[in-house]
């Protein structure tokens, strides 16, 4: 494990780079009540986790490419690039609300067909699976820039309209994932003078794509896209 720009680098999910901000203990103290409770904690992170595995699943059905996945103390992002339909950027957005739902549902069918958890410890997890969650649920949906519901609400045709020239706007710059080496990996020089000119062909692909949207043309071909981001 290694620590850069307060993230800590904490392994891949499913073949992404997987990091933990130093906030993300403040989120889990918060959202259980400040309870000295270390399983609830878990609880916490385990649903953040299963928010981010929503989109991540989603990206993937899309055939784009997750590229990371940051869990800090309001939620987490997951790092994606390519060049979704609008449709498919909002069913991106909607997907990890929809896995707290996956969650929340399967606590209170288990919660109504054995009773109330009698159990301290258990009664916490049952809380954050369900009070906390519904609270994580309508913060992520308030149509709030870096919220999910930012994009998740375009899926009204009124919205759409108003909200899509910014959302695009958005679009146009590449999120920077922090990239975490080893303190004995030597640098290669061309690697990285290779990345950069693969951001900038994405850039290029992005404004190209996207001009041709507002001119009413089809985007040019043969032309990688490039990246967003899906924020909890």
């Amino acid at each position: 494990m290694t620590i850069a720009a307060g993230y800590l680098h904490a392994g891949q999910y499913r073949g992404a780079p997987l990091r933990l901000h130093w906030s993300l203990p403040v989120g889990m103290f918060v959202f259980t009540r400040f309870a000295a409770a270390p399983l609830a904690w878990l609880a916490f992170l385990a649903l953040v986790l299963t928010h981010e595995a929503g989109h991540a699943a989603l990206v993937r059905h899309y055939r784009l490419r997750v590229v990371g996945i940051d869990l800090h103390g309001l939620g987490g992002e997951t790092h994606w690039l390519g060049r979704p339909s609008l449709s498919q950027r909002v069913a991106i957005a909607w997907a990890g609300v929809f896995a707290q739902g996956v969650a929340l549902a399967t606590v209170v069918l288990l919660e109504a067909a054995f009773g109330p958890a009698r159990d301290a410890w258990l009664a916490q997890i049952v809380y954050v699976y369900t009070t906390a969650n519904l609270w994580m649920i309508a913060f992520n949906l308030l149509p709030l820039p870096g919220l999910d519901g930012e994009v998740a609400w375009m899926i009204i045709p009124a919205w759409r309209r108003r909200q899509r020239p910014r959302v695009d706007g958005r679009l146009r710059r590449v999120a920077k994932l922090h990239v975490v080496r080893r303190a004995d990996t030597v640098p290669d020089r061309e690697a990285m003078v290779q990345a950069v000119a693969d951001v900038d062909r994405e850039l290029r692909a992005i404004t190209d794509a996207h001009n041709a949207a507002a001119d009413g043309d089809p985007p040019p071909p043969g032309r990688g896209g490039a990246g967003s981001k899906t924020r909890r």
